[in-house]
């Protein structure tokens, strides 16, 4: 039996202070058909407001991780 990947993965990154952070990549975002040759789009991380979404602590990170994967599981 085989499972699909998740749609939201965590990505490590660092913040200018040099501190961890850990964001929430979007291994499925909407513009993947629209894309243009030659355009490098870089990684598609989770943006709420004005700033990208992140948590400072590895556990939190997974916890948010996996309730995103649930909502994105959960719509019809």
């Amino acid at each position: 039996m085989s499972h699909p990947r998740p749609r939201w993965q965590i990505y490590i990154g660092y913040g200018d202070d040099g501190q961890v952070r850990y964001y929430f990549e979007d291994t499925d975002p909407n513009y993947i058909g629209e894309r243009k040759p030659g355009i490098v789009y870089g990684r598609s991380c989770l943006f709420k407001g004005r700033n990208f979404v992140y948590k400072l602590k590895a556990h939190d990170a997974i916890e948010y991780c996996i309730g995103l994967n649930a909502q994105d599981k959960a719509k019809p």
